[in-house]
């Protein structure tokens, strides 16, 4: 059984190791449609036994972007260890707008609110604090952790992996 988000993970593939670096290959050059527009599906780079995986979409340079480093050693059965590097700068950038916000609607003496400047009650500002809370939250789970999973699956799909106990 996998376990919903563990940051090092140690899989067996029936593939050889050559198989799998090909099938890597292949996953890599891959391209997707959408209308006229062509992109690939997968980001990443192969250097010998080590690869990495992501995905960067709307970030060029890769700094919001989730990835997967992995070493596929060749045993057998071939063993593949993955890392998943997680973009801590995204989530801190986002903590820091939640640690500046909520000060800031706990605090204040007057809001307007339909027009009116009244002060708030404690449930219109519980309200905007969980706003401030889960948009957040929801754009960190959709930009890194979906991705991440989407990528671990496919990579297990390709690989034809199971995880290692």
């Amino acid at each position: 059984m996998m376990s919903f988000f563990k940051l090092r993970k140690s899989f067996t593939s029936s593939l050889s190791a050559s198989e799998a670096i090909n099938n890597l290959g292949q996953l890599l050059s891959t391209k997707s449609k959408f209308l006229f527009f062509s992109f690939h599906e997968q980001v990443g780079a192969i250097n010998g036994n080590t690869f990495t995986l992501g995905t960067h979409f709307g970030d060029p340079f890769g700094l919001f972007s989730p990835k997967i480093k992995g070493i596929i050693r060749a045993e057998n059965p071939t063993i593949i260890d993955t890392r998943i590097v997680v973009p801590y700068s995204f989530i801190i950038f986002y903590l820091f707008v939640q640690i500046f916000s909520l000060p800031i609607i706990f605090s204040a003496e007057e809001m307007t609110i339909n027009g009116v400047s009244r002060v708030p009650a404690v449930y219109e500002r519980i309200g905007v604090a969980l706003i401030i809370i889960c948009i957040p939250a929801l754009t960190i789970f959709i930009a890194t952790i979906l991705p991440i999973k989407r990528i671990e699956a496919h990579l297990a799909q390709v690989l034809k992996l199971k995880e290692k106990l």
